[in-house]
């Protein structure tokens, strides 16, 4: 009986698969349908395989492309910021001669006194006397120079003895000592001492200074 089945069942599929056959050789639809599955497939393998490499290299581009456009976004920022910088320093630029008048390149003694000079007239006093110390302006230092006793701040710097006397009443000259350290030129006071002089028919005060200027001379 089960021998009959499995007879019954081998004749059921094999007319099957023969009428599947018949079905594919006679309609022509069927046939090209399936070698164009076949055929697509075939293509899809070997595109998969052909793009690999080529995926690849886009890949590494969209990560190449994304570090120089971080490698932009810091340059611009760095571009602002030394735009910024510029705007600065053109708003400060026409008061960068106050450094140069503060701390000269040289000791520039006469510009120091043309300030004395200006400072004393404000105070209704008279500069009598003005005097410098050697200065070493150009080549070497000879033994005999002056030295103040007092050493620089800063170092690099180099100071310039100066020594003055002015006359004039004692409350003018106690305002003209309190505006020195006002004067654009940096002037370090050493010693002031003060005396009685004549002046036409009364008396003046004297009032002697020593002192020095400081001066940074740029070195090659």
């Amino acid at each position: 009986m089960s021998r009959l089945s499995y007879r019954e069942q081998y004749a059921k599929y094999s007319r099957y698969f023969q009428n599947l056959r018949q079905v594919y050789e006679q309609k022509a639809e069927v046939k090209e349908s399936i070698e164009l599955l076949l055929t697509f497939l075939t293509i899809s393998f070997f595109i998969v395989f052909a793009l690999r490499p080529t995926i690849n290299t886009i890949t590494e581009l969209i990560s190449s492309i994304n570090s120089q456009k971080e490698i932009q976004n810091k340059l611009e920022t760095k571009l602002s910021d030394l735009s910024r910088a510029r705007q600065g320093y053109t708003q400060q630029e026409k008061r960068l001669f106050l450094v140069d008048q503060a701390l000269p390149r040289d000791p520039a003694p006469d510009f120091f006194l043309r300030q004395l000079e200006g400072l004393a007239a404000t105070h209704n006093l008279n500069l009598k006397s003005f005097s410098v110390g050697e200065s070493l302006l150009y080549g070497q230092a000879p033994k005999e120079i002056k030295e103040p006793r007092n050493k620089p701040l800063v170092a690099g710097t180099k100071q310039t003895v100066i020594a003055f006397i002015i006359n004039g009443s004692f409350e003018n000259a106690m305002e003209f000592l309190q505006d020195l350290e006002n004067l654009r030129q940096i002037f370090t006071v050493e010693t002031f001492s003060f005396g009685s002089g004549k002046a036409g028919s009364g008396n003046s005060t004297i009032l002697t200074i020593s002192g020095a200027i400081t001066n940074y001379p740029l070195t090659k």
